[in-house]
């Protein structure tokens, strides 16, 4: 079974990360599991989730020398990574927007999103 973040696992980031905060990530992550909002991703790149996609990859890679409780726990975060699909409802508003993706303010997504399901995380979403 593909777990979900193979699915974005290629993607280009469309923002900057910082190398702390996906390094109290990480730990987070080894601590909490996958917890919050989705990862939002369309067919051009990930929309949200940089800091927390950077920490995957760095779980990730930690596999080659995990053993035992240490790689299943890994391997457990990785496979429950949430991500939605964002590509729909991205062209669906440049389209009534008549604007084109790279007119987007990615920094500033909540009027993109509004009414739609992704709503529901508005909270946990920095760049709503």
């Amino acid at each position: 079974m593909m777990d979900m973040f193979d699915k974005i696992r290629c993607l280009p980031s469309l923002n900057d990360v910082d190398s702390e905060k996906v390094n109290a990530l990480v730990q987070s992550l080894l601590t909490n599991g996958w917890v919050g909002a989705p990862i939002l991703y369309c067919n051009l790149g990930l929309v949200t989730g940089s800091h927390r996609f950077a920490a995957l990859h760095q779980l990730d890679k930690m596999l080659d020398d995990a053993e035992g409780e240490e790689f299943i726990k890994i391997c457990n975060i990785l496979e429950s990574v949430a991500v939605a699909d964002v590509t729909e409802i991205i062209n669906n508003y440049c389209e009534e927007n008549e604007c084109s993706f790279s007119d987007i303010d990615f920094s500033n997504i909540g009027i993109i999103f509004k009414g739609t399901e992704i709503e529901q995380y508005k909270n946990e979403i920095v760049e709503w």
